[in-house]
C-alpha cells in the first residue's frame, strides 16, 4: 500500500481519528502531539511520535493508533 504524504497537522489529525475509533469519547482527552521528521525506516516511514507522556492508561490504544498511521502515512518534505 502506498502512503499518503501529508503534513505533521494532517498526520496528528489521522491519529486523532484512530484513538476516536479506538477509545470513542476518551479519545478527546488526549493530546497527541505532532510527529518528527526521522531517517526513513526499513518500512519506509520518515516520522515518529513521542506520545507516552500524554497517553496515561491509554498507551496500548495510542500505540496501535500510530503504528497504522506509520503505515498509511509519510511526512511531506
Amino acid at each position: 500500500m502506498e502512503r499518503q504524504a501529508g503534513a505533521a497537522a494532517e498526520i496528528r489529525q489521522a491519529i486523532e481519528g484512530l484513538l476516536e475509533t479506538f477509545l470513542g469519547e476518551e479519545a478527546r482527552h488526549l493530546r497527541i502531539p505532532e510527529p518528527s521528521r526521522c531517517e526513513a525506516d526499513a518500512s519506509g516511514c520518515n516520522w515518529s511520535l513521542d506520545y507516552r507522556s500524554s497517553c496515561g492508561e491509554h498507551e496500548e490504544a495510542v500505540r496501535r493508533a500510530v503504528e497504522q498511521a506509520q503505515r498509511e502515512w509519510s511526512l511531506r518534505p
